[in-house]
Order: C-alpha cells, then sequence, then structure tokens
C-alpha cells in the first residue's frame, strides 16, 4: 500500500467535522460542485484506461460527520 498514490479528493467544510480541515491536503482546487463531478469522472476514466481496467472500486476514505444542532420537531 506504500505505493499506492490515492487521486486528489474534494472537500466542503461545511460538510465535513471542523477537525479534518488541517487534514484535508490532497483536494482538487476551486469549488464548482459540477466541476469537480466532472474532474472525479475524468480521473476514473483515465485510470480504467490507464490500467487497462473493466471495473473500478472506488473507497470513500474521508470523515463526514460534522457536528450540528439539535433541532425538536
Amino acid at each position: 500500500m506504500k505505493k499506492l498514490k490515492p487521486l486528489r479528493g474534494i472537500y466542503y467544510p461545511k460538510f465535513i467535522a471542523a477537525n479534518q480541515k488541517e487534514r484535508a491536503d490532497w483536494c482538487k482546487k476551486g469549488n464548482s460542485k459540477w466541476a469537480h463531478v466532472q474532474q472525479v469522472r475524468k480521473d476514473i476514466r483515465k485510470f480504467k484506461e490507464k490500467n487497462k481496467c473493466d471495473k473500478v472500486i472506488i473507497m470513500w476514505s474521508a470523515n463526514t460527520e460534522c457536528f450540528s444542532k439539535i433541532v425538536k420537531g
């Protein structure tokens, strides 16, 4: 696993716990969600072509839990 290098990810502070900001250091540039979707799709296509893969497995490894107010309904 030491030889593996992950592709850049996407970081939107509003959706991720504040204590993760310092560790979010390998991210795609920009703030357009649609542009990021297109970039990730392009990365996957490039990876599949380069490695001659029929299928790929994508692993989500981010912490997505952020604090939020409790609202009584």
